[in-house]
């Protein structure tokens, strides 16, 4: 019963996280449409911290605190009811008039310039833009600018996850104990690490628009790869005894600020936004997989490289990863902020072919599917 539980909640978070960034990204204002797709990630992130406050509470009765985890999953499903279609998927299925309505219903009592600008946005969205995940998959392989995209979106996935957050908040616990702090210590502890990312996250909030993507999230990789190297110095320098511990916990709320900062968002925000309308369902998919892929992989490697490298090893990889993407992040990552859905796939268009300026930009509709 407890493994078939997990199955279908497996099922339902990996749906709803494919599917609740590009449902904000959508219906959200091009102004604050970063700051609230990381509120989708700043209350995963604060639903952690309640959970292990839960299981300090509940700690000798697990069934209540498994219990408990049910009552937000109920309010999210009331909440369903009145929760309108994204505007863009009823203008790409030929509704404009349905999709307006739920626009103006959305944005309230928002500015009427940005409102004028994106009912004719969507007004041009034409339904010919809806396509099978055959066709997408062959016109990403024909087209360099959406390989582009979609190396950018999984590469950033990756880079979230092997940069070492989940082995800080799977295995928090051991990792305090090996700094040397006692177990219920290192539970609680649990809790405030939880916490840390979701205060870099908070700060991090208004930054989205006035900073900018590149700008939050290369220093925030940069940022947590030397909190992690400064992690593995901690365990080299003895690890649990002297300093050491204090060290260590130092470095391991610094990383969090760090990665909470922009690593942390950043990833859902670029995904949600930088996919063209006619394969931003399949981008979406491919880079929710490639997360839980790359989760999967660290969690089940990470025991495995602290007995064969040790502490002060392990960390020191997931900070040359991080080092290393930040370096990635600083040639591949385009700004997004401020620019509307339609327009971001013309900042990759340029990218690519400026690469070979002899040969014609393609035309970004696709044929038909002779199978049609």
């Amino acid at each position: 019963v407890l493994v078939l539980g997990r199955v279908v909640l497996g099922l339902g978070v990996g749906l709803s996280s494919m599917a609740i960034p590009i449902y904000v990204a959508e219906a959200a204002p091009e102004e604050v449409r970063g700051r609230l797709v990381s509120f989708y990630n700043l209350f995963i992130v604060l639903g952690q911290a309640a959970a292990c406050g839960v299981n300090v509470v509940c700690q000798p009765r697990w069934r209540v605190s498994m219990g408990v985890a049910a009552v937000p999953a109920c309010i999210q499903f009331v909440g369903f009811f009145w929760l309108p279609e994204s505007p863009r998927y009823l203008a790409q299925n030929g509704d404009v008039e349905r999709a307006a309505a739920v626009l103006r219903k959305l944005r309230g009592g928002g500015s009427p310039e940005q409102a004028r600008r994106d009912l004719l946005a969507l007004a041009n969205l034409a339904p010919e833009d809806i396509g099978d995940v055959r066709a997408g998959l062959r016109e990403i392989r024909d087209m360099p600018h959406l390989r582009s995209i979609f190396k950018l979106g999984l590469g950033l996935m990756c880079l979230q996850q092997f940069s070492g957050i989940n082995t800080v908040m799977y295995y928090g616990a051991s990792i305090l104990i090996a700094c040397g702090f006692n177990e219920n210590q290192s539970v609680a502890l649990t809790a405030a690490l939880a916490l840390a990312q979701g205060l870099g996250i908070v700060i991090s909030l208004p930054l989205w628009e006035k900073v900018g993507r590149r700008r939050l999230l290369v220093p925030s990789t940069l940022g947590a790869a030397m909190a992690m190297a400064f992690v593995a110095a901690a365990f080299a320098a003895g690890g649990s005894s002297g300093p050491a511990p204090l060290a260590g916990l130092v470095g391991v709320v610094a990383y969090l600020l760090a990665f909470g900062l922009g690593l942390s968002s950043g990833p859902w925000v670029v995904n949600s936004e930088i996919y063209p309308a006619r394969v931003r369902g399949l981008g979406q998919s491919a880079a929710c997989t490639m997360n839980w892929a790359a989760n999967y992989v660290v969690a089940a490697t990470f025991l495995t490289l602290r007995k064969v490298l040790g502490e002060p090893g392990t960390f020191l990889v997931f900070s040359a990863v991080g080092f290393g993407g930040a370096a990635w992040l600083a040639a591949a990552l385009p700004e997004t902020a401020g620019r509307g859905l339609e327009d971001i796939e013309d900042l990759f268009k340029r990218q690519a072919y400026e690469r070979v300026p002899s040969g014609p930009v393609p035309n970004p509709v696709r044929e038909a599917d002779p199978d049609d």
